[in-house]
């Protein structure tokens, strides 16, 4: 066999291997499947994990971790109401809460059975 056929012949056997290599590795891949997408809605009717031992939580010793139990306090928003209390001082009441962005009467007439100050 003279030089050129066997180039050819080895380009081929390449290629065929090739092919192979990808089809094995295609078989393996798993078949796609979009992300399973969850909604939380912050509006719930639960209670506040220390309704149960009615413990009420002080709001100018709560840390982050404590405000998030009251429903609708995410890491945000306790962030935003510790940073109210380092830059503005205690509360007074728990009515100053209102003055946190993010915090209404809805939202504060919900909390006021688990809060003092």
């Amino acid at each position: 066999m003279d030089q050129e056929h066997r180039e050819w012949w080895l380009f081929a056997v390449m290629a065929a291997l090739l092919v192979a290599v990808v089809l094995v590795a295609w078989n393996d891949v798993p078949p796609f499947t979009p992300p399973s997408v969850s909604y939380h809605s912050t509006q719930t009717t639960a209670a506040p994990t220390r309704q149960d031992t009615g413990d009420k939580i002080s709001i100018n010793r709560a840390s982050a971790e404590d405000l998030m139990q009251l429903n609708g306090v995410g890491e945000v928003l306790a962030e935003r109401i510790i940073r109210y209390r380092e830059e503005n001082g205690p509360f007074t009441s728990v009515e100053d809460l209102m003055n946190v962005q993010g915090v209404g009467e809805k939202r504060l007439a919900e909390w006021m059975p688990y809060l003092t100050v």
